[in-house]
């Protein structure tokens, strides 16, 4: 496994061990991306993605306005059916979700993408998801999506350097290193707000990690 983030400015090593496992199980699902089914597999999986969806992540900013296309993650629990619901709405039915540890690592294969939904009991049914899933941060590994200034799963190590100068190398491993774009300072602590996974000079996956730890 592959930690996003490696060594961040944290004043104790207890701090930085919850960091860790706050990204950790990304960097697992991301780089694998296993194809496996769940326990609410699909036969297919829809196509339909919202009319206001425009395939941009944008993680900086008003916390309020952070969204994965037409997905507010940040304030998708306050509005009618919750995390899960609100995904749904979006992107359509997911087609594969697997339990790991705390988290529901949930799938929209044809998209690319996978949203973590945490507080889940149990098997990580749709029913469940419904009822209890917070949204614990998300990742994309197609194409077809872009952050808001325009980098893209594919791009190289220069432009990744060029449409984010202050990008900073924060976690390496396994022929992976994982560059956090973007961040906010809680307290003591930084916390990633959108982090890019790169394998060799090119960019596998974009993240974007649930900034805070629960």
């Amino acid at each position: 496994m592959v930690s996003v983030v490696k060594c961040w400015n944290t004043p104790n090593g207890e701090e930085l061990v919850k960091l860790v496992r706050l990204i950790a199980p990304f960097a697992l699902a991301l780089l694998v991306l296993p194809s496996c089914g769940g326990s609410h597999a699909k036969k297919s999986e829809s196509k339909r993605i919202s009319a206001t969806s425009d395939l941009v992540i944008v993680a900086t900013g008003d916390s309020a306005q952070h969204r994965i296309g037409s997905y507010h993650y940040k304030r998708a629990h306050a509005l009618p059916g919750g995390d899960y619901a609100s995904a749904v709405k979006s992107f359509g039915e997911s087609n594969s979700s697997r339990r790991d540890g705390i988290l529901c690592h949930t799938r929209w294969s044809k998209l690319g993408l996978e949203i973590d939904f945490a507080n889940v009991p149990g098997p990580c049914t749709v029913k469940a998801l419904e009822k209890r899933g917070l949204w614990y941060g998300a990742g994309i590994t197609s194409r077809r999506w872009r952050t808001d200034r325009g980098l893209r799963v594919g791009d190289s190590k220069a432009r990744l350097r060029a449409l984010y100068p202050k990008a900073r190398l924060s976690g390496q491993g396994s022929g992976s290193t994982s560059w956090t774009l973007a961040h906010k300072r809680d307290q003591e602590i930084d916390l990633p707000l959108l982090v890019a996974v790169l394998r060799g000079d090119r960019v596998t996956a974009i993240v974007t990690p649930a900034d805070y730890i629960y």
